[in-house]
């Protein structure tokens, strides 16, 4: 657990793997959290890039999750290149990476995100998690909701790795933080 006293990414997964009775301390020791709030530092992309390509060489990491990546760059329209550089890194590596990627309300049930169209396209998938007002009729008919309703759903937006459908599926969060189908 971090010394900052706000629920950091590393206490909500303690706490999550407690809910899912999953051994903590195996998953604490191969655990590596570069924390760009307590360690503001962090936030200059070399200085981020450097640490980031240590800990996966030194470590053998094979899993990365950056949450978010509005966090590694200010300025949006750089973002892309970032995200890029990363990428080549962990293919070189042999890293699955899953990118974190928060957007804006008026950006409900689109495809846009931080960072500009092009991000998307440098990612083997892309799965969009959203949640706002079910005005049109695909929406509505899909999400099982009537106009107006505020709704919750998850979609494959893109992927290279397998075929998808790019259908909206109904989720809930539930009141121990998961995503889950709603019935």
């Amino acid at each position: 657990q971090a010394d900052t006293p706000r629920f950091d990414l590393q206490s909500r997964m303690m706490q999550k793997a407690q809910i899912l009775k999953l051994d903590w301390n195996t998953i604490k020791e191969h655990l590596w959290v570069l924390d760009c709030v307590e360690h503001p530092e962090l936030r200059e992309w070399k200085s981020f890039a450097d640490v980031y390509r240590y800990v996966i060489t030194s470590k053998n990491i094979t899993l990365a999750l950056i949450d978010s990546v509005t966090m590694l760059e200010d300025y949006r329209g750089r973002l892309k290149y970032r995200l890029m550089e990363l990428s080549r890194f962990n293919q070189v590596k042999g890293v699955t990476a899953l990118y974190v990627n928060q957007r804006a309300t008026e950006d409900f049930d689109k495809y846009a995100m931080a960072g500009g169209m092009g991000l998307p396209h440098t990612l083997d998938g892309t799965i969009l998690v959203d949640y706002g007002r079910a005005y049109y009729k695909d929406q509505q008919h899909q999400l099982n909701a009537s106009r107006g309703d505020l709704v919750r759903f998850v979609r494959v937006m893109d992927c290279r790795l397998c075929g998808f459908i790019r259908e909206r599926i109904p989720v809930v969060i539930t009141s121990d933080g998961f995503l889950r189908r709603k019935e």
